[in-house]
């Protein structure tokens, strides 16, 4: 196939061209570019309700890859995900796991506990007897409380959690 042009204006071919790469790099409309396709981890929105307690110094969403049976699962090993601080009297947190995050990745698989913890330290520590647990996720798919499951090259949105500090979820062992 040959192409004839009869418009000489350079602008005219310039145009031309773009046109024509622009048509080709087209490959089916509006789909995720491969940075974003595949993104594993989840998002969602954190409500507080309620007064917040007086000695809170610290509030995280914190992800647990096994289950809480005693204070020596409150550890370093098992702490998955840590979110970025979240401001005290604060009304609504949204948050993924992809940029509110202040340690941790998450990867796919199945997490035992997804919690918002309150710590009454002002420093951040893994001492089980300084933090309580203000929220707990909810499976809307039957998990027990505090379980999700990740999909690989998967985001999961809408993962809410509520914070009713006059009805506190049961607390994990070890307060």
């Amino acid at each position: 196939m040959s192409l004839k042009i009869y418009n000489r204006n350079p602008a005219v071919l310039v145009f031309a061209a773009l046109t024509i790469l622009f048509i080709n790099s087209c490959d089916g409309g509006l789909t995720p570019t491969e940075s974003s396709a595949g993104v594993t981890g989840f998002g969602g929105k954190v409500v507080f309700m309620g007064d917040w307690p007086s000695d809170v110094k610290l509030t995280y969403i914190v992800l647990f890859k096994n289950e809480l049976l005693s204070a020596a699962d409150f550890n370093i090993i098992n702490l998955k995900y840590v979110s970025e601080l979240i401001p005290s009297g604060t009304s609504e947190f949204y948050f993924n796991t992809i940029s509110s995050v202040s340690l941790g990745k998450v990867e796919a698989g199945e997490y035992a506990y997804l919690a918002v913890a309150q710590s009454n330290s002002e420093t951040l520590n893994l001492t089980r007897s300084s933090w309580r647990v203000a929220g707990v996720y909810k499976d809307p798919g039957g998990l027990k409380p505090g379980g999700i499951i990740v999909p690989d090259g998967k985001f999961l949105d809408g993962i809410n959690i509520l914070c009713d500090f006059n009805n506190p979820p049961i607390q994990p062992p070890g307060q």
